[in-house]
């Protein structure tokens, strides 16, 4: 075995890009070569957008560097659970990893698409902050802190769930916090799983965000949202089980036609990771 990174991708000029951007943070390549049982996701070079990592700072950047690290050798066997794994990351500290008591953020890996439950397999992705998908080279390349494997997209780090919102065009959502006053609570309390109706959703429902009253939209948007020491990943979900929402009611979850359900509306993009917790895209409002 190799003992150190870059003896492990010497013979991988398509990963010379990583290499390269270590030079600039050698505190993470010593714990790379330090802390045993580990698993690096490395990005191609044409996955390593300049633009991408021009626009983080140092600190964003070596946070973000983190974020391709999983505790644990994971093989490919790992990426290939049935109904998806949660995979814990060294990514730490309350900006990106609000989970309480020191946990660090996860990744999705799956299969069978963003819920684990997709028809097709495809070849093993994970799953990062703003939804960003990525498929994962299996190459096996091991050394003495662990196991790398190549991804073709650069994660995404996990940002908190009005920003999450923004960047992928959740307005309606956005309107019913801001309309609200949830967006504070929604953004910075652990452990947060928030179910996110898409706008059209929103639009076929009668417009609540904007036509309810507050105090009724706040209502529903707590039936939207699960908050305590479950974190609400579908890979910890079982077909029919009942969650307490902050409202204190209950939903449903169930999984039929290849995609996850909650109550009878379909999640449309699942296991989006967020800085504290997890939002799941919805085609209807439950009110």
């Amino acid at each position: 075995n190799a003992t150190n990174i870059r003896d492990a991708l010497q013979n991988y000029p398509n990963l010379s890009s990583f290499l390269e951007l270590l030079n600039q943070h050698k505190d993470f390549e010593t714990l790379i070569n330090t802390v045993n049982q580990k698993t690096i996701l490395v990005p191609t070079n044409s996955a390593m957008v300049s633009t991408v990592l021009n626009r983080l700072s140092f600190t964003d950047q070596q946070a973000l560097l983190q974020y391709h690290v999983l505790n644990g050798t994971q093989q490919e066997s790992s990426f290939a659970a049935p109904g998806g794994a949660t995979m814990q990351t060294f990514l730490q500290g309350n900006q990106f990893a609000n989970l309480g008591g020191g946990q660090p953020n996860v990744v999705f890996t799956s299969k069978f698409g963003d819920s684990g439950q997709g028809n097709e397999t495809h070849s093993a992705q994970v799953f990062s902050g703003l939804g960003t998908k990525s498929a994962i080279e299996p190459l096996n390349i091991t050394f003495s802190g662990g196991i790398v494997h190549a991804v073709n997209t650069m994660l995404s780090l996990p940002e908190t769930c009005t920003s999450t919102a923004k960047q992928v065009n959740l307005n309606g959502l956005i309107t019913a916090l801001r309309r609200t006053n949830l967006t504070e609570y929604i953004d910075t309390t652990p452990r947060i799983t928030c179910f996110a109706p898409s706008d059209a959703a929103f639009n076929s429902s009668g417009s609540p965000d904007q036509n309810l009253s507050p105090d009724l939209l706040a209502q529903a948007l707590k039936y939207h949202t699960l908050q305590g020491d479950y974190i609400g990943y579908t890979s910890t979900w079982k077909d029919g089980q009942e969650l307490t929402t902050l409202a204190g009611d209950s939903v449903v979850v169930k999984h039929a036609d290849g995609v996850w359900w909650v109550n009878d509306v379909k999640v449309l993009q699942a296991n989006v990771m967020t800085s504290n917790g997890v939002a799941h895209v919805l085609d209807g409002v439950s009110i």
